[in-house]
């Protein structure tokens, strides 16, 4: 089987996720991604020889309200005609922008492609104009969801026949130790998109009488103590993912706008058997639906102390949902899906 990667936004936070991805699928397949200006290079070594890199000739990139939307339109026209060049059976699209799909997505091969969701069902959901444009081009392409419960809601707007639920492929190191008995922090919450409003008001409250310890990332400039620690910059991988072995447990302070999308570092948390603490009441129910105990829902920044100071570290259900998100069974999923349709 030939797969073509796409990619029509090339999200920097995308690329574990979407190296985790490619790697699923080259795990049954012959992979060619599109890569532009070397988005791929810092991965090219994990990548094996059932992956082929072909380099985008389009340039610029997706900020600009006007030159970020050429841009799209852009990577959309050449993959199509990489696609009708080539020998593929698939396109599998890594992200997309819901306005651009609109115009020339409707062009890629029909019921050969497969579109992934991030943001863009929140905003077919909640933006009317939206919704109207993804009625010309949701019946091209197949619908690609993270979680089962984004499933039962996309059906709202797509035949349930053209939407599939693919695990969230998250990368798991054996011999990592987890837990350690020196935490550095007691809590850490990292996204880039966290709640400013819900940490307001765990600053306004203060936490001197907490006894542990929280680091924030944060796009404000607040003071820190030396219970609360704020941080408002770029964070590597591995800064990123020491922090989060480091710590009891990860706080996601989702904003109010995320309502069928997930945060990664939801899944960096749990696959590093961390608890992890949201404001979210959908995700902690959907996610609890099949993995008892990992997310707990607070409501208030006092919910979130008590939570911590309670927490036990052998709660959940981690090993289930490390295997399935695991590379391997989201190659199977794949496989599975891509096999139903190739003629």
């Amino acid at each position: 089987m030939n797969v073509l990667v796409a990619d029509f936004l090339f999200v920097k936070e995308h690329l574990t996720v979407n190296v985790n991805t490619i790697k699923a699928l080259a795990l049954f397949s012959q992979v060619s991604i599109i890569s532009q200006n070397n988005y791929y290079d810092s991965y090219l070594k994990e990548l094996n020889n059932r992956v082929q890199i072909i380099n985008s000739s389009v340039k610029g990139d997706r900020e600009g309200r006007i030159s970020g939307k050429l841009f799209s339109m852009r990577l959309i026209n050449e993959a199509i005609r990489i696609y009708r060049e080539g020998e593929y059976d698939f396109i599998i699209v890594l992200a997309f922008d819901s306005i651009v799909m609109s115009l020339n997505g409707w062009l890629l091969p029909k019921n050969k492609t497969m579109i992934i969701h991030h943001k863009n069902l929140d905003e077919i959901l909640s933006n009317k104009f939206k919704s109207i444009l993804f009625s010309l081009y949701k019946n091209n392409t197949f619908h690609i969801v993270y979680e089962k419960y984004f499933a039962e809601v996309l059906k709202q707007k797509v035949s349930e026949k053209r939407i599939f639920h693919i695990p969230h492929p998250v990368s798991y190191v054996e011999d990592i130790n987890y837990h350690t008995k020196n935490n550095r922090f007691d809590c850490v919450a990292l996204c880039n998109s966290n709640n400013e409003l819900f940490i307001d008001k765990l600053y306004e409250l203060g936490i001197s009488n907490f006894g542990g310890s929280i680091l924030i990332r944060s796009k404000k400039k607040r003071q820190s103590t030396n219970h609360l620690v704020f941080i408002n910059r770029f964070l590597t991988y591995e800064e990123y993912s020491q922090l989060i072995r480091g710590s009891k447990c990860v706080f996601v302070p989702l904003p109010n706008h995320y309502k069928y999308r997930l945060s990664g570092s939801i899944y960096d948390a749990l696959v590093r058997r961390k608890m992890v603490f949201t404001n979210s009441k959908i995700h902690q129910e959907g996610l609890n639906k099949l993995y008892p105990g990992i997310v707990k829902y607070v409501e208030t920044p006092e919910d979130l102390l008590n939570g911590i100071n309670e927490i036990n570290e052998n709660d959940g259900m981690f090993d289930k949902f490390i295997v399935d998100h695991s590379v391997n069974n989201v190659s199977n999923e794949f496989r599975k899906i891509l096999l139903k349709f190739k003629k």
